[in-house]
């Protein structure tokens, strides 16, 4: 009886024990493992709301079927993996990281890759030299924003082919957690000071760090100001302190700057033992302030890319003095019709309209810009194979029209002037079986439609003066119903160096506009994209060619409105994409991350008076 009593206590002791330990919110406790990682998954982007431990034998995930875990949301999500890595070469290894979205890598305290940025599948790689047999910290952190998710972590070293890092290189053992630099750039996220006499430029660096450890630290700042990337101006360094687990921003000032010109900022970041934590070299322009407000009839427009920062494109742009921009975000075929007869409401067009008065705060028009098609609604290949929806033209013509209808009816009193479609006959853009005849029809019944309730309402067609002629407007063929005349004005995309060639393609536009053209091209010449990039100037040494990329600028508008005569015409440089890569990259006129003064040679157009005229 006693013993029975004795179990019942020990029964009832181990279960009310049991009772009080601490629920663990879906935290999942891996068993022990040699080898592999340990890993967090948070239930947002920010590494807080922490819902899964595990330890994961590598870094190779594609969760485009469905997030890490169940108590995980597909999108918004991110992971921290941690451990130790152990290399078999003393060598030079290089870690390649290839995410969508944002990723940051440190081996042994050093921060190897920082792209804490929205991004599309994307590979970054980094070097540093490892010695064989010894084990390093390895710490790699991702966020997820949207879209597709994957993270895969390899390396490859001359003695090593390129993988992924296996699990048996892999230890999850615990590690010193470096401080975080989760902000390294400026105080104006554009780059962009403006000075004016009397009033220089005061750029300071903007340094954000979280200290992850519980005891003190300091950090140090070091920076060089160089004038074109080559002649220093000055340097600096600055000491931060931070309390344990303390976050803190520091803005670090660069003194003022009283000449506008083109600059390079050269930052590091060390800790106390002198470890990189980070490093930058940055681009900052000083430039003169920009013409204010809206001008309809400047020349001034620039392709912002829907990949970069919008915001941050707009601020960009009204500092440069851009004055147009092509195409609403907002305002896409499927968005606008996503399946026949089904247009959008009431709530889509409300976005749509508060993203054009955004533009118009900063000083900016918008071209209408209707980009291709609805999926539904495209002619199938030769053989009835689906297309893309810019590789053939609309397999319903009526129904194009009214999709056409319905963006510009609930947007005609703010977005004047509307592109058709781009480029359908110019390399991997052209239609696939339609002919010049379709591209006729689609606009005939697009100038019917929106012509009867908003006259006006400019609508703009073509891609390209080598084939205006005969697509457009169809050698002037009046005798033709179709004839394609049904537009208020055309388009071009002239890139490459500005010469007689250019010259004679906007004249040439000109003359067709006014001959052929149904309002005898009232709208003007619209050169929606353009532009030059390094790979025009081969034979010059690599660090000159930004330069020479920025000296065509100028040239290229002034070319422009010389060929255009008294026509008004505007003209969009290809293209902006601040923080985001794209494709045609190697256009991208401003970011300060890829260090080009396209934009400091772009705002000379578009200024108030210099000091003295």
């Amino acid at each position: 009886m006693l013993f029975r009593t004795k179990l019942i206590h020990v029964i009832l002791a181990t279960l009310f024990a049991f009772m009080l330990l601490p629920k663990q919110n879906n935290v999942v406790r891996a068993n022990a493992a040699e080898h592999g990682l340990n890993a967090q998954y948070f239930a947002d982007k920010d590494l807080t709301d922490l819902k899964v431990t595990r330890i994961d034998p590598n870094i190779d995930f594609d969760w485009s079927s469905g997030p890490p875990d169940p108590s995980i949301p597909p999108y918004d999500f991110s992971a921290r993996w941690y451990g130790k890595i152990e290399p078999k070469y003393s060598e030079m290894y290089t870690f390649y990281t290839t995410t969508d979205d944002g990723v940051r890598l440190w081996v042994n305290g050093q921060l190897l890759i920082d792209k804490w940025v929205d991004q599309a599948p994307t590979e970054w790689s980094a070097s540093i030299q490892l010695q064989a047999g010894q084990k390093y910290d390895l710490i790699m952190e991702y966020y997820q924003a949207g879209g597709g998710a994957m993270a895969k972590l390899e390396w490859s070293s001359p003695s090593q082919p390129r993988e992924v890092i296996p699990s048996d290189s892999l230890y999850p053992e615990e590690v010193t957690f470096p401080p975080i630099i989760n902000r390294l750039g400026y105080d104006d996220p554009t780059g962009l000071y403006i000075v004016r006499p009397g009033n220089p430029a005061k750029p300071k660096i903007a340094l954000g760090v979280i200290n992850k450890s519980s005891n003190p630290i300091t950090l140090t700042l070091n920076w060089k100001l160089l004038a074109r990337g080559t002649d220093l101006v000055s340097q600096g360094s600055y000491e931060i302190d931070l309390k344990g687990n303390e976050q803190k921003l520091v803005k670090v000032p660069l003194g003022k700057i009283k000449q506008p010109n083109y600059y390079r900022v050269q930052v590091e970041v060390l800790n106390e033992e002198g470890t990189l934590l980070a490093q930058k070299d940055m681009g900052l322009g000083i430039i003169w302030p920009p013409h204010d407000g809206l001008r309809y009839y400047s020349h001034f427009g620039l392709g912002f890319r829907s990949e970069g920062d919008m915001n941050i494109q707009m601020q960009i742009g009204e500092k440069i003095g851009v004055k147009w921009t092509r195409g609403i975000n907002s305002v896409d075929p499927p968005i606008l019709n996503p399946e026949p007869g089904v247009y959008w409401g009431d709530r889509e067009i409300s976005r749509a309209r508060e993203e054009v008065l955004s533009w118009m705060s900063h000083g900016i028009y918008p071209l209408g810009y209707i980009n291709y098609n609805m999926p539904w609604n495209v002619r199938p290949g030769p053989n009835g194979e689906p297309l893309p929806r810019h590789a053939n033209c609309p397999k319903d013509m009526e129904a194009h029209a009214n999709m056409v209808y319905h963006a510009i009816a609930p947007l005609h009193d703010l977005v004047k002037d509307w592109e058709l479609w781009n480029e359908p006959w110019v390399h991997g853009w052209t239609w696939t079986t339609c002919d010049a005849q379709d591209y006729r029809i689609m606009t005939k019944l697009i100038w019917d439609k929106v012509k009867k309730d908003f006259p006006d309402v400019n609508l703009i067609g073509g891609g390209s003066t080598t084939y205006n002629k005969d697509v457009v407007y169809c050698k002037g063929c009046l005798n033709n119903r179709y004839y394609g005349g049904y537009i208020d004005g055309s388009v071009n995309h002239a890139y490459g160096i500005p010469d007689a060639a250019q010259l004679a393609a906007i004249k040439t536009q000109a003359a067709m506009d006014k001959l052929w053209s149904r309002t005898h091209g009232r709208a003007g010449l619209w050169q929606t994209e353009l532009g030059t990039s390094e790979s025009y100037f081969p034979d010059l040494p690599e660090q000159e060619r930004p330069y020479e990329v920025a000296r065509t600028i100028a040239p290229t508008y002034l070319l422009h409105i010389l060929g255009a005569g008294n026509m008004p015409i505007r003209i969009f440089w290809f293209a902006l994409s601040y923080g985001s890569g794209y494709s045609g990259g190697e256009y991208n006129i401003y970011d300060t991350e890829t260090n080009t003064p396209q934009a400091c040679s772009s705002s000379l157009l578009s200024h108030d008076s210099l000091p003295g005229g």
